[in-house]
């Protein structure tokens, strides 16, 4: 796998490429969000990028265009903790890793949203699906790896856990009702979060 690291911490660069190495894909490293583009620009190709929210020069957010547009799915690290209303963005990553994290927890990202990427399965509950290639709901509304994940447990009826649950939680319910779907997750005595149909609000 061909993967963009833009990290303007030299150190973390250093320590992320060598990781991503060891699994055996090609890194290329890059400081500053100019030099994304130019990468871009010279017909470099790859399979995934992983970009520091803070990048010198072009932030994170201004890159997701150019690196969709080639369709390079992305992965933003962020020092700021996971609210729901940065995943009302419209402008959303494949996913985010916030500071700090294990190295497992930045392979297993990798790993699963290329593999979502790649992927020709539907999600649905009712009236409300995923095609998970898209990363979108409905094929409107953006989504996160995140989301998508706890999408995928609560039809399953798994136990929901981590530690954005909360915020993932809230946003997809916020994307429901923005698309006017009669469907919400709700916290349901002695079983948990489940996907529920609503009387019409």
């Amino acid at each position: 796998m061909k993967i963009l690291i833009a990290e303007q911490d030299r150190d973390f660069s250093s320590a992320f490429s060598t990781l991503l190495g060891m699994e055996q894909h090609t890194v290329t490293t890059v400081y500053d969000g100019t030099q994304v583009i130019t990468r871009l620009e010279t017909n470099h190709t790859f399979d995934i990028a992983v970009v520091d929210e803070a990048l010198p020069r072009i932030n994170a957010d201004k890159l997701l265009k150019p690196l969709f547009d080639r369709n390079i799915p992305v992965i933003v690290l962020t020092s700021e903790k996971l609210t729901a209303s940065r995943l009302m963005d419209t402008a959303l990553a494949n996913a985010y890793l916030t500071l700090p994290f294990l190295p497992s927890d930045l392979t297993g990202t990798i790993e699963r949203v290329m593999k979502r990427k790649n992927s020709t399965d539907i999600l649905r509950f009712e009236d409300v699906y995923i095609k998970l290639s898209e990363y979108m709901l409905c094929g409107s509304i953006p989504l996160t790896d995140g989301e998508i994940e706890l999408f995928a447990d609560l039809i399953s009826h798994k136990q929901v856990s981590g530690k954005h649950m909360e915020a993932y939680i809230s946003a997809l319910n916020s994307k429901l009702e923005k698309l006017n779907k009669n469907i919400r997750i709700k916290y349901l005595i002695d079983e948990g979060y489940r996907m529920v149909k609503i009387q019409n609000e």
